[in-house]
């Protein structure tokens, strides 16, 4: 059963990067990136739309300084392959992938990003336009246990028929204690606009930046808005 996306957010005040998604018919993928932060690094961040070849929407600093790979990233790459939106630079080769018939393995060789003690996951949603498939992915660390092994968490549908909405985020955390998220949680929207709805629902004082995208066999097309927390 869906939950509303101010239940969601409220559940989870902290949550890291968040990908939203659901199928809007054949070959046809609506997508929510938000973006949230605690630090100065990370709250000085835009998503912004691109025309850089296949790379639809990036996340980049507001800042002078060096590029950080684990904050500034093709967080959508989109052609006649498919889409892919990631909280990573992992989108990168998993869109090659897409257009090399190899994303299930590509898929399950990600592994979490490597700024422990966190770990932070590498999540993930693609449509495959050649086979229908929408993909999406939780690559994480255990939780507790250093010596277990990564745990992937994977959400395989069929784009056709419209569908309830699918949240996933890289946390669970109040802000203090950070954690793996390990979960796909559906979610309801009470009106038209998701991206303002989602947007409106983050903890302000987390806030950073979103972006709603609309893609539609082999071409996106995305709508962001960014906030700065004083």
């Amino acid at each position: 059963m869906p939950i509303d996306i101010r239940e969601f957010m409220r559940r989870n005040p902290y949550p890291g990067r968040v990908i939203g998604f659901r199928s809007a018919g054949r070959g046809r993928l609506e997508g929510l990136v938000v973006l949230t932060g605690r630090s100065r690094a990370s709250k000085a961040r835009v998503l912004d739309s691109t025309r850089d070849g296949n790379i639809a929407l990036r996340a980049r600093s507001t800042e002078d300084g060096p590029h950080d790979e684990l904050r500034h990233y093709p967080a959508v790459i989109a052609d006649h392959h498919g889409i892919v939106i990631a909280n990573g630079d992992h989108s990168v080769p998993l869109h090659g992938a897409l257009a090399a018939a190899q994303f299930d393995s590509r898929i399950a060789a990600t592994r979490y990003e490597p700024d422990p003690p966190i770990n932070t996951p590498r999540i993930s949603v693609a449509l495959e336009l050649h086979t229908q498939r929408i993909i999406a992915s939780i690559n994480a660390a255990a939780t507790g246990d250093r010596d277990a092994p990564p745990v992937h968490v994977r959400l395989d549908t069929q784009a056709g028929d419209v569908n309830d909405w699918i949240m996933f985020s890289t946390y669970r955390s109040d802000g203090v204690t950070i954690e793996p998220n390990h979960q796909f949680t559906p979610v309801a929207f009470t009106t038209a606009d998701p991206l303002a709805e989602a947007w409106d629902a983050v903890d302000p004082r987390y806030r950073v930046a979103a972006a709603g995208i609309t893609f539609d066999n082999g071409a996106a097309v995305a709508r962001q808005v960014s906030g700065r927390v004083g």
